[in-house]
């Protein structure tokens, strides 16, 4: 009981808390290993580990075969693709990009 307290105290779930930890440590760089990645979020490497193999099974990250390390993987554009409020965005850089083509 005294551990659903602190979980509680913190407002959220710790397990998930990590996940995301582990997920925004992608936003400045494409690709990380394990050990890269711990280093972001504070955490012990098998821990990391653990948390990447469950992102993976679900699609939120992938292994890049030829550097054996992650990034993110097709379930993070899908669910952003689903983001209406973005349109506007894609609409503002639509000619930008043209023109950049």
């Amino acid at each position: 009981m005294k551990a659903q307290t602190k979980e509680h105290e913190r407002g959220g779930v710790q397990s998930v808390q990590r996940a995301i930890a582990v997920l925004r440590a992608f936003s400045d760089a494409p690709e990380l290993g394990v050990n890269e990645v711990g280093r972001r979020v504070h955490l012990h490497k098998s821990t990391v580990s653990r948390l990447l193999a469950t992102l993976e099974r679900e699609g939120w990250v992938e292994r890049v075969p030829q550097s054996e390390k992650y990034r993110l993987g097709y379930e993070v554009v899908r669910l952003a693709g689903q983001e209406t409020h973005f349109a506007d965005l894609r609409e503002a850089a639509r000619p930008l990009l043209a023109e950049l083509a």
